[in-house]
C-alpha cells in the first residue's frame, strides 16, 4: 500500500503560505521569504509508516513552491492508494478546494488543528474527504493504514472519524 502525505500548495499572489510545522499558519510577508518550518508531523508519520512496511511519498508543495498541477502530476506518477493532507484553520478553504477539484479520485485523509474538521457534520458536508484524524495523528494514521491494508474494521482506530454506510462514526479520542 502506498500513502502520499501532502503539505498542499497555499499561495496568494506571489506569496506562499506556511502550514505544516508552523505554530501560526499564514501567508508569508516579503520579509519572511526564507522562513520555512519543517513539517515534523508529516515527516514523523512518513517515517513511522515506512518503518512498518508502507510505501510513502511525501510532497511538501510549500517548501518546493510547486503549484497544484505539479502536485497532481507527481501523484499520477506515484499512484498512491491513500492521500493524507495536513490542514490548518487559515488554509482550510484553500485546502478543501484543492482536494475537491484536483485530488478527489483518491481516498483522502484530512488532519490538522482545525476544530471544525472534527465535527460529525464535516464529513457529511465534504463527501470528497474519506477520513479525518483528530489530535496528533501519526499513530492514528498507522493504524488506519494497517486496517485498510488488512481489511479490518475501523472502529478500533482511536482518533478516527469516518463514514460507515450512510452515517458518520466518531471513534474515541486517542489517549
Amino acid at each position: 500500500m502506498k500513502i502520499a502525505l501532502l503539505n498542499l500548495p497555499w499561495k496568494r499572489g506571489r506569496a506562499w503560505g506556511v502550514r505544516a510545522g508552523s505554530r501560526w499558519p499564514h501567508i508569508k510577508t516579503p520579509q519572511e521569504k526564507d522562513y520555512l518550518p519543517f513539517p515534523f508531523f508529516l515527516a514523523t508519520a512518513a517515517a513511522l509508516l515506512e518503518r512498518e512496511g508502507f510505501e510513502v511519498c511525501l510532497i511538501d508543495a510549500l517548501a518546493e513552491e510547486i503549484p497544484v498541477s505539479a502536485v497532481l502530476q507527481k501523484l499520477k506518477r506515484e499512484k498512491p492508494d491513500l492521500l493524507v493532507a495536513e490542514t490548518s484553520t487559515p488554509s482550510l478553504l484553500n485546502d478543501l478546494e484543492i482536494l475537491k477539484k484536483s485530488f478527489s479520485r483518491w481516498p483522502t485523509v484530512l488532519c490538522g488543528p482545525d476544530v471544525t474538521i472534527r465535527e460529525e457534520s464535516f464529513l457529511r458536508d465534504v463527501p470528497f474527504v474519506s477520513y479525518v484524524m483528530a489530535g496528533e495523528y501519526e499513530q492514528t494514521l498507522l493504524e488506519l493504514a494497517q486496517a485498510l491494508r488488512d481489511e479490518k474494521p475501523l472502529e478500533a482506530v482511536a482518533g478516527l472519524i469516518y463514514r460507515s454506510g450512510s452515517s458518520v462514526r466518531v471513534n474515541p479520542a486517542r489517549p
